[in-house]
């Protein structure tokens, strides 16, 4: 029998990963893994096998790429040529190890001053930047020739291309030796160039040389003109710095005029340049205040009104000014403004003014003035009312604040000239209101009619029934009439349709409360189907509205003709049962005598 070879133990083998974070190495060394293993064993096989058990080349190739991420464990058998069956195993692993971490570092800028593409960096914190969270690294700093940066270079390391060069610092860990690199742009920035400023002009409403109104909200973007990662700052004459941005709008310290150096500072680099910015004070135009215009509403809150003395107002007799007027919206109006001007905005619209130094338009003076329509007197009052014709009158009022009252029939009669009047004659009436307000008077008018009512009644009642059951109410009149055949709910229509058998009171009213009239309808009909079971509903067959016909007598036979019962008006009706039995479930005749003169037969359903 064989014996079993000798798998010797070897060390785990490591590499460098390819890319940082990948786990994956391609350059793992098997050179010497089978040499270990064997120790100087002949006769025999050595085979190799992944952590999943499947079978690898033998020999591994070389260099090898672990598939398994970071750490691979690698399973070598050696086995007697002879059988190999007899063998012993021992396990490796491939160890990818880390790259070091690679900081991405901002570029970094340096000013040129000479404007000739050569600068001067500080590379001292670059190497403390990379190391920031790690440590047993080494760091090497080269330049774009692959020249190792001396440290003692590091503060003032001049770039080797125009404008814009790099440096590679090398990351190398201590333990595994393992390297990686970053790239550091050194980028050459010109000065900035600040843009000419132009004169900024401030109002001076009392001639002290001093404005509060000097308007600095662009000179940023002015002073930048397109320019992007600039701080702006601003100086005093003295040296001072100021509030950045400068307050909007401005206060100068010194009379009439005062300058401002602006500095244009490159956020990156540092660089930067510097211009002037000059205030300078003018005299503001001087303008009074214009009254508010006041008219009647001509319809929905607008009306027209006389502008001729606006301008006069505003300006007086100065000469050299120009006025511009906007709506509130600031669309910009005619100017002048056309004598008879018509709101655009309903009830009140304020009109805005600009008047401007024609030599010098950036100093103005502003004001406004309010188009105020006035209100019409409101008459709540409708457009017709209606009295019966046993009403004498009616008293109408109306709002009691109004100047004036005037109150007119149809033929110019004057019935009253108060808040409220006495309305008698059938016919159109008119009542004026007037009321005085801003100093002019508005008034406003109202037509009603007054209609008298003819009292309802009754002239006919026209009906249909067993079947064909309906009521109409005839009442004429010119009366605002409503119907009801119940005296509860009333309806417009005068006709009634699909109504039960029964006995009515069918009323006609007026709307107006001019009385109303009634009268007793009597319909016929008899129900088709009963269900005397003692419940207490419809336990009883006999026709509706009999009782209005004393005369009457109903006979009940069953099927073969048999007579079953006879019934009176006053009688509660049939209850199902003959001799003190209960009929079946059937059909049932009748014959109807009303007494007079009338007969109708017809047949209904009992059902149990």
């Amino acid at each position: 029998m064989a014996e079993p070879p000798i798998a010797h133990p070897i060390n785990d083998i490591h590499a460098c990963e390819d890319l940082l974070g990948s786990g994956i190495s391609s350059s793992f060394n098997t050179s010497i893994i089978e040499s270990q293993i064997l120790n100087g064993q002949t006769g025999v096989v050595v085979s190799y096998y992944n952590q999943n058990g499947n079978e690898l080349p033998s020999p591994l190739p070389n260099p090898y790429t672990n598939t398994q991420p970071n750490s691979q464990i690698i399973t070598a058998r050696v086995s007697n040529s002879s059988d190999l069956c007899c063998f012993t195993e021992t396990s490796f692993s491939f160890i990818a190890d880390p790259l070091p971490s690679s900081i991405q570092i901002d570029d970094i800028y340096s000013c040129d001053n000479d404007e000739n593409g050569f600068a001067v960096f500080d590379l001292t914190d670059v190497p403390k930047e990379l190391m920031k969270g790690q440590s047993g690294l080494t760091i090497e700093l080269v330049d774009n020739n692959n020249s190792l940066i001396l440290a003692s270079d590091y503060y003032n390391f001049t770039n080797l291309e125009v404008n814009k060069d790099y440096i590679k610092a090398i990351l190398t860990n201590t333990n595994t030796n393992c390297s990686s690199e970053t790239i550091i742009n050194l980028l050459v920035n010109d000065n900035p160039k600040p843009n000419q400023l132009q004169i900024v002009y401030g109002c001076d409403d009392n001639n002290d040389g001093i404005s509060e109104y000097f308007d600095t909200s662009n000179i940023e973007s002015q002073v930048l003109n397109g320019l992007t990662g600039m701080t702006v700052n601003y100086f005093d004459q003295t040296g001072k710095e100021l509030t950045s941005p400068l307050p909007t709008p401005y206060t100068n310290s010194n009379p009439y005029s005062e300058l401002i150096t602006v500095r244009v500072t490159d956020n990156n680099s540092t660089c930067y340049a510097e211009t002037t910015l000059q205030l300078q004070t003018v005299t503001q135009p001087n303008i009074n205040q214009p009254d508010n215009l006041y008219e009647c509403d001509q319809g929905n809150g607008y009306a027209e009104f006389d502008t001729s003395k606006i301008a006069q107002q505003l300006i007086g007799n100065q000469i050299g000014l120009s006025i511009e007027y906007y709506d509130s919206n600031d669309n910009l109006l005619p100017s002048p403004l056309p004598v008879v001007f018509q709101n655009t905005e309903p009830f009140s619209q304020t009109i805005n003014v600009r008047v401007e130094d024609t030599s010098n338009p950036i100093c103005y003076s502003e004001t406004s003035f309010d188009l105020i329509v006035n209100e019409l007197p409101e008459i709540d009052l409708e457009d017709e009312y209606f009295i019966c014709n046993l009403e004498p009158s009616i008293t109408l009022n109306i709002n009691s604040g109004f100047n004036s009252y005037n109150w007119f029939y149809e033929d110019g009669t004057l019935i009253s000239n108060t808040d409220s009047a006495e309305i008698a004659e059938e016919g159109n009436y008119t009542i004026t209101a007037t009321q005085i307000e801003n100093g002019i008077t508005c008034e406003n008018s109202f037509d009603f009619n007054l209609i008298r009512s003819v009292l309802p009644e009754i002239q006919q009642v026209n009906f249909g029934d067993l079947g064909n059951n309906y009521i109409e109410i005839i009442a004429p009149g010119d009366g605002d009439f409503e119907y009801s055949i119940g005296g509860i709910n009333y309806q417009d229509s005068n006709y009634f349709s699909n109504i039960e058998g029964g006995i009515y009171t069918v009323s006609v009213r007026d709307r107006d409360g001019c009385g109303q009239d009634s009268e007793e309808v009597t319909i016929i009909d008899y129900p088709k189907l009963f269900t005397p079971n003692n419940d207490g509903y419809n336990d009883f067959w006999h026709i509706k509205g009999i009782r209005n016909f004393p005369l009457s007598r109903i006979l009940i036979f069953d099927r073969y003709g048999k007579l079953l019962t006879q019934l009176s008006s006053i009688d509660s009706g049939w209850n199902g049962v003959y001799n003190g039995k209960e009929m079946m479930s059937n059909d049932y005749w009748f014959k109807a005598d009303m007494g007079n003169g009338r007969f109708f037969y017809g047949h209904f359903s009992l059902k149990r």
